[in-house]
């Protein structure tokens, strides 16, 4: 895994953080500082193991580990998810259903949607590969939330009771090339581990977690072998619920065994939901400004994530 090192503290002070994005700035003072702060360039490789969680999946909770694998029927086809119309269509309500299950929330909105694989002819994005991050700080999830919601006064409302952000990701290739892998809230500091870096675009800045490599001894990542696809991970990004997980670390990392029997190249589709437990009739009154997704019309920003560009909600 890389991770972030104590190296950009001594070179950029306590207070300064690492970024990663569209660094260009009108002026090549700023750029060059924007650039010297470049997350990557103070990555420290660690290596750590990762245990194949399968005999155990059933004993992970959402609000516990920040992260869980249950039986979740898709309807869809390997090619459907390539497909925005069905995306839209069956694949984010069979989300909303999934979650609204498991969590017993009385709402959920997906926001975005990515299919991942390495096929360079299709519109898929690559993998997060060996870099473990949360999608949200603890400042950015609710701020992002708020962001992502429609210009409504219903949805202040809304957020005055338990919101949260939590991602659903499936895979259908049948093998166990690149999985992914996640730390549990549990064996987290939030404090002590997680650094938090800009995401940097051109009209806005927004927060991710990377994590800090001296933290890396006291972490445990876990993986899910044979992923099927009426399997789903769910992954919390944030909960303004401070009394459960409020989220996790994810990336993806080289499974060597799959590499030696040629597994297939790895396709999945993750899902980004914002989740509401406000009272039925008030959280089904909340509303979205847009879905983005890089199927199809889609178009997504330089990281894959927050893209400001949406198609209409639907």
């Amino acid at each position: 895994m890389r991770c972030a090192g104590e190296r950009f503290v001594d070179m950029h002070g306590p207070d300064a953080r690492p970024c990663y994005g569209d660094l260009r700035a009108d002026d090549p003072e700023v750029e060059a500082a924007n650039r010297s702060k470049l997350t990557f360039d103070f990555f420290v490789k660690r290596e750590v193991p990762v245990f194949d969680a399968r005999s155990v999946a059933s004993d992970l909770e959402l609000d516990r580990h920040g992260v869980c694998l249950r039986h979740a029927p898709t309807a869809m086809a390997g090619p459907d998810f390539y497909d925005q119309a069905k995306v839209d269509s069956v694949y984010l309500q069979e989300c909303r259903e999934y979650i609204m299950r498991e969590t017993g929330a009385t709402a959920v909105l997906p926001f975005d949607s990515t299919v991942r694989n390495r096929d360079p002819s299709s519109p898929a994005a690559g993998y997060a590969e060996n870099r473990p991050h949360n999608d949200h700080t603890l400042l950015s999830g609710p701020r992002r939330t708020r962001e992502l919601l429609g210009e409504d006064p219903v949805n202040d409302a809304v957020l005055e009771h338990r919101f949260a952000i939590v991602n659903v990701w499936r895979r259908w290739d049948g093998g166990d090339d690149w999985p992914l892998c996640c730390c549990t809230y549990d064996r987290l500091d939030y404090q002590r581990d997680m650094q938090i870096q800009d995401l940097v675009y051109p009209h806005r800045t927004g927060e991710t977690y990377t994590v800090r490599a001296e933290s890396a001894p006291s972490h445990q990542y876990l993986w899910f072998s044979q992923m099927n696809i009426d399997e789903g991970i769910l992954l919390k990004i944030f909960d303004s619920d401070d009394s459960a997980s409020r989220g996790s670390l994810h990336t993806g990392f080289e499974n060597e065994a799959a590499l030696a029997r040629d597994d297939p190249a790895r396709e999945s589709m993750e899902v980004r939901c914002i989740v509401l437990w406000a009272p039925e009739e008030l959280a089904s009154r909340a509303t979205l400004r847009g879905v983005a997704s890089n199927v199809g019309e889609g178009k997504r920003g330089p990281s894959g994530h927050d893209n400001d560009v949406y198609r209409a909600s639907s």
